[in-house]
């Protein structure tokens, strides 16, 4: 069984030395024929075309394929890894080989891996901008439903490539890699980098240990679990994965390393009783809202409702029957004008006139594309830490303001909406 290994680590060293060698394999094979489906180009275009406008007439049934802003954005991506390191172990040789991933989760990898600056390496890529940004921690940790992590179900199927609905884990953490790598990690053609690889890996990874959580658990719906997904493969010649055979990494044939224990995985101002009452948005009650459309520009403004904050967040309940406090902030069918993934924002939240809050990151990968051709996005970041303030009695409003995260930020994020929701979990 492959097992799949930090990059960082001196054991995956030798793992690289073959991914680095299927990679040049895999680009030789398109420069004889770039429809080679096993080859580089043909393989990058699975997950999308240049100009991100999801399948065009006259492309290959294969092309823009890629699930992203519903619930298939885990397990179609996990599938598509799990037949990239099958085209990898067969043209290498390697049957036992898995693909490495890279934990920017750890303040000590950050960097991108060594390996993949070396520009005499088939795992260099010249178009990386590796823009320096400073933003928001990831909440995925505390999301108790697949729908809060993963993303919700898909109810337009058009709208797969680029779905209205992401999960917190696609927010952020994913998002924002895409965006502080830039080059060709910043459209939807973004497999033609290297790291386009180990960094969905690790986003693999993410799901497994989000399911090693109390609580936490994949879709049951028939939807989920009966799609499936078709790949060209090095020894089938094409080959077609059900999602509800491959909802953990045992199911799908291979292994991680290092999953850390959940306690390790809780970030260290949750309230106690997060984990085992995680917090939901699948249930919400509103309770404020902006009086119409804004955008980085010009900011949100949210009068609060005190009566439904303070039966949703000021539940006087007993410890054993008290539930994780939920807030989120929801952009409503936000789009963005110009930029590319790069142009991120954070997401600062004042109350009362008191001192802000970082509670997100807007990283828009995907989202022009998705503006451009008619289609909305509804964005939730997480406030369930500061939810006692926001329901104090003396708070009548939340200002909602935009920061650039860094100093060449283009294009502007707008939405239709700016709500404040909650629920006891």
């Amino acid at each position: 069984m492959p097992v799949r290994r930090g990059a960082s680590t001196p054991d995956a060293a030798a793992d690289l030395d073959v991914y680095a060698e299927g990679v040049r394999l895999m680009r030789e094979r398109s420069e004889q024929d770039q429809s080679d489906p096993i080859g580089w180009w043909y393989q990058s275009l699975i997950h999308g075309n240049p100009g991100a406008t999801g399948w065009q007439p006259g492309e290959p049934d294969d092309w823009s394929q890629c699930r992203h802003g519903s619930w298939f954005f885990l397990p179609w991506h996990r599938i598509y890894l799990m037949q990239f390191e099958r085209i990898i172990q067969s043209l290498t040789g390697e049957a036992d080989w898995g693909l490495p991933y890279w934990d920017y989760t750890d303040p000590n990898e950050i960097q991108v891996p060594p390996q993949f600056l070396d520009e005499s390496s088939p795992l260099f890529d010249p178009d990386r901008t590796l823009r320096p940004r400073t933003v928001a921690a990831p909440t995925w940790q505390r999301q108790g439903t697949f729908a809060a992590f993963g993303g919700r179900p898909q109810t337009a199927p058009g709208d797969y490539h680029r779905g209205r609905f992401p999960g917190d884990v696609e927010l952020n953490p994913h998002n924002v890699v895409h965006g502080f790598v830039g080059g060709d990690m910043a459209g939807f053609q973004s497999p033609l980098d290297p790291l386009f690889w180990i960094h969905h890996c690790n986003i693999d990874r993410l799901w497994e240990e989000w399911l090693t959580l109390p609580g936490r658990a994949n879709p049951e719906d028939d939807e989920w679990l009966n799609t499936t997904f078709s790949f060209p493969d090095p020894e089938e010649g094409r080959r077609t994965v059900r999602v509800g055979d491959v909802g953990t990494t045992a199911a799908a044939g291979y292994s991680y390393d290092v999953l850390p224990p959940p306690d390790e995985l809780r970030p260290a101002a949750m309230l106690a009783d997060v984990v085992e009452n995680p917090r939901k948005d699948d249930d919400l009650d509103l309770v404020g809202a902006s009086p119409g459309k804004g955008s980085v520009r010009s900011g949100a403004h949210i009068d609060v409702e005190h009566p439904a904050a303070e039966q949703r967040l000021l539940s006087d309940a007993g410890p054993e029957e008290q539930q994780a406090r939920g807030l989120f902030l929801r952009l409503e069918n936000a789009g963005v004008e110009g930029g590319d993934a790069s142009s991120m924002w954070n997401v600062y939240v004042r109350i009362a006139g008191g001192e802000p809050y970082l509670v997100g990151t807007i990283a828009p990968f995907g989202l022009a594309g998705l503006t451009e051709s008619g289609g909305r996005q509804t964005i939730t970041f997480d406030l369930s830490e500061i939810a006692d303030t926001v329901a104090a009695e003396d708070t009548s409003a939340v200002d909602v303001t935009f920061e650039p995260a860094g100093p060449d930020v283009e294009g502007e994020p707008f939405w239709e909406r700016a709500a404040l929701y909650t629920t006891a979990g």
